[in-house]
């Protein structure tokens, strides 16, 4: 009734045991939360798989999801969808094309320790002190029609928020086109936390850190470009410290962040993700972008 099979070039022994496979898979699915904890430049690059990449239909704006992640390689991870318990909960906030998605910051906090975006490509990601909100790239035409679309869903203008917008164009927060570009927004932070405190009064200091990072653009994101950069913060500080002895510790402090940020901003991978940790004593959001983490803080 039934043919027979031969079975002589089947190599049973190369079958991985279900149980070894499932048990490698919850402990890279540890090691990514941990990381995401305590690590995260260790992560260079988000891949969101199925619906975390274009959204989940019957959650609504968004809601509670067990999340997998697994190793792709060094740096690299993929983030999965699953429905089972025995992997990592996480609360999602969904994705809908043309529409904008808006959560109360209150409905997860709580009870959540991790909080995850539908992957960002061509969106707005927007923090406020009360909600967070996702607006597709389509729910208004450029700037002005996305803070229209934001307002309409929260119904009201917001008052302080950040914003991260992930798309093609050039000059897009926390867009960078080339590494020395990611290289100067880093310098521009590491900037202002050098000096911050530490300048006389009536100094401007964001101009200064940005003064520094526009060494940085048109050049190359390499250890003399950052030479540079310290050589241009040191200038620009020189008479407006409080105290002049300290012009080296900050230019010393800021060239070391600097410096350690030239090897993963030269071998950037493009990716874009949002999360948010849950802190001791609050919540931490992070944008990942062409590899380099930034913390979103709220303006």
């Amino acid at each position: 009734m039934f043919d027979d099979f031969d079975l002589s070039g089947v190599d049973f022994d190369s079958v991985e045991d279900p149980e070894i496979v499932l048990k490698k898979r919850q402990e890279e699915n540890i090691e990514f939360w941990h990381l995401l904890q305590v690590e995260r430049g260790k992560i260079k690059e988000i891949h969101a798989y199925g619906e975390l990449a274009g959204g989940v239909k019957e959650i609504g704006d968004g809601d509670s999801i067990f999340v997998s992640a697994k190793k792709l390689g060094e740096g690299s991870w993929q983030l999965s969808r699953e429905l089972t318990d025995n992997w990592q909960k996480a609360f999602l906030l969904n994705y809908k094309a043309a529409k904008v998605t808006c959560v109360k910051r209150s409905d997860y906090e709580a009870n959540h320790d991790f909080f995850l975006t539908v992957a960002l490509s061509g969106c707005r990601f927007t923090l406020t002190e009360t909600h967070v909100l996702h607006i597709a790239a389509d729910a208004g035409v450029g700037s002005a029609g996305r803070d229209l679309a934001e307002s309409t869903a929260l119904n009201v203008v917001p008052g302080r928020k950040r914003s991260v917008s992930v798309t093609s164009k050039e000059g897009s927060i926390l867009y960078h086109p080339m590494p020395a570009a990611a290289l100067a927004h880093i310098a521009l932070l590491e900037a202002l936390s050098a000096i911050s405190g530490k300048m006389t009064a009536g100094t401007n200091a964001v101009q200064i850190a940005q003064d520094v990072a526009d060494v940085i653009r048109p050049l190359t994101a390499s250890q003399d470009t950052v030479t540079k950069a310290t050589k241009k913060l040191k200038e620009s500080i020189t008479g407006q410290v409080t105290e002049p002895s300290s012009i080296d510790d900050i230019c010393i402090q800021f060239a070391d962040a600097v410096s350690k940020k030239v090897v993963s901003v030269s071998t950037m991978v493009k990716g874009a993700f949002v999360v948010g940790i849950k802190g001791s004593n609050a919540w931490h959001y992070h944008a990942l972008v062409n590899g380099v983490w930034a913390e979103i803080l709220l303006g």
